[in-house]
């Protein structure tokens, strides 16, 4: 009886996350994966907001199929992936029909489900009424990539894959990753972000996302018109963000479309937003193909992890316990978004982290320094993982 060929050694050259589920499921189904780091991975927090749910009955079918695989993908890190209740706010009346009929097909639970608003009426919101002639309640996702794309890596690498600074093999298939995004940009907006929901943003020429972080915003921007002039859109831009009484920097003032790096290769996987996953997955299966590869289903994957989806059930379970660890750690000093933040980010090793933190103690009593430097040791024993010995 004749052996079965050996399976094929692969180099991954750069990564992003789509890279790291694609070594992770190679090295899983027995391929030999190095993983060739062109840049240090990055750890820094710095979430995506979903933008899932469809604003028109056109983009019903896509939606669907989108929201299925994060969810799917969400499975493997529920913890980095986990619901928002974001307020979406258009300059035409929503498709309430459309979001109706996405909620009943994905199943949603009757608190995650969409709820018309009416911005007057509401305190919080009654600035923007005059502003936004309508807005709707909805659930996205938050995304932690970076954290998740290294857990994969992590994964990968305790099956054996190999973490390289050269490729040292001839014989080994090099697929090319892009570790900057590519259909987003992002930035930092030192603004206090003072509403009570995250929000977003639609209209034809680009979508926006805005989400606190720490005491500062994020703003992310989509761009669907390739053809939009510069000045154009950094004007729309300036316009909505005006309207939320956020004073444009001069980073959101330099946003063009040349910053989305429109003109692809299609030798280089993407590194794509949340919304794109599935796209940029499809695309790596291509380029293996070209190879002789044929990447091996994902179901069987995703089916053993399935009872992990992040459900708005389960997060509320997930904040029941980071508040049981709160009340554990809160002596410490540490405020508690800080504390979540590092619940969510690194739940199996927040009991260890809230020991270092009592011990640290005797030292200072400045909580948020604390919690800061066993964070920053944190990070660079996983940095240890993905360096070359």
């Amino acid at each position: 009886m004749s052996r079965p060929p050996a399976k094929k050694e692969i180099t991954f050259s750069g990564i992003n996350y789509i890279g790291a589920l694609t070594a992770f499921l190679l090295q899983k189904n027995g391929y030999h994966v190095n993983i060739l780091l062109q840049n240090s991975q990055s750890t820094q927090f710095f979430p995506e907001l979903s933008t899932v749910n469809p604003t028109t009955a056109k983009k019903l079918f896509s939606a669907l199929k989108n929201y299925r695989f994060l969810m799917k993908c969400s499975s493997l890190t529920p913890h980095l992936f986990y619901p928002r209740r974001v307020l979406m706010l258009t300059d035409k009346t929503s498709n309430k029909k459309t979001q109706q009929l996405f909620d009943t097909i994905t199943g949603r639970e009757r608190e995650g489900c969409f709820l018309p608003v009416n911005l007057q009426a509401t305190e919080a919101y009654n600035s923007l009424a005059q502003k936004f002639p309508s807005a709707i309640l909805l659930t996205e996702h938050r995304f932690d990539q970076n954290q998740a794309t290294i857990n994969l890596l992590l994964k990968a690498r305790h099956l054996g894959a190999k973490i390289v600074d050269v490729n040292k093999s001839d014989k080994a298939t090099t697929i090319q990753f892009n570790q900057k995004p590519t259909n987003y940009f992002a930035v930092i907006i030192d603004h206090k972000w003072m509403f009570a929901n995250d929000i977003r943003y639609s209209n034809k020429n680009f979508t926006a996302t805005l989400q606190a972080l720490n005491n500062k915003t994020i703003l992310h921007i989509y761009l669907h018109n390739t053809h939009i002039s510069g000045k154009l859109l950094q004007k729309e831009i300036s316009s909505f963000l005006t309207k939320l009484q956020i004073s444009t920097s001069e980073e959101v003032s330099n946003i063009t479309p040349d910053l989305f790096q429109l003109t692809k290769n299609e030798n280089i996987i993407e590194n794509t937003s949340v919304n794109s996953l599935q796209e940029s997955f499809r695309h790596i299966k291509r380029e293996l193909r070209k190879s002789g590869i044929v990447l091996p289903s994902a179901s069987k994957l995703f089916s053993e992890h399935r009872h992990n989806q992040m459900t708005q059930s389960e997060f509320r379970e997930l904040q029941r316990i980071c508040d049981e660890k709160f009340d554990l750690a809160k002596q410490s000093n540490v405020e508690y978004q800080h504390f979540a933040r590092l619940y969510y980010r690194y739940p199996e090793y927040i009991d260890e982290m809230t020991e270092k933190a009592y011990e640290m103690l005797n030292k200072t009593r400045d909580g948020k320094k604390i919690w800061n430097q066993i964070e920053a040791g944190h990070l660079e024993n996983i940095k240890s993982h993905f360096t070359i010995k």
